[in-house]
């Protein structure tokens, strides 16, 4: 049984341990990282301007972003392989998602697509595919194994 009242795109928290450097540096850079998620689109992600040790965060800076695919670009199956790559974080790292109607539909159809394919159950699938909304209207929920469940 499904009971989630008003489907939603939801996309992974990325949550993992973090290492005492990255800590040690996220803490030392604080105003800076204060300071990007301040003028960012989205509020957060500040510690990947300040340090260059890679974690598992999804998601991407604004400079990080510009460098990615625009979603329109690719072939259908080089979408595929994208989300094969990089499963539902893909979603923040198409560059033209919010700038393009026909960018934002194809990453729609994407999703559904992602979805079918990690809920087992396809009726329980259907009923979890927003189909009122553009991708990125609403608040963005972040999740940890949501359709996985």
């Amino acid at each position: 049984m499904c009971f989630n009242v008003h489907r939603q795109y939801t996309l992974p928290a990325s949550n993992t341990p973090i290492s005492e450097n990255y800590r040690n540096k996220l803490l030392s850079n604080f105003e800076k990282v204060r300071e990007f998620n301040h003028t960012s689109a989205g509020g957060f992600g500040g510690y990947g301007a300040i340090t260059s040790e890679v974690q598992t965060s999804a998601i991407p800076s604004r400079l990080q972003r510009s460098k990615f695919p625009k979603i329109l670009s690719m072939t259908m199956k080089e979408r595929e392989e994208y989300l094969e790559k990089y499963g539902f974080s893909s979603f923040f790292r198409f560059s033209d998602l919010s700038a393009n109607m026909e960018a934002n539909q194809a990453a729609c159809d994407l999703f559904a697509k992602q979805i079918r394919k990690v809920v087992k159950d396809q009726d329980t699938a259907t009923k979890l595919i927003p189909t009122n909304q553009p991708f990125g209207c609403k608040r963005q929920v972040i999740d940890s194994g949501y359709y996985q469940t």
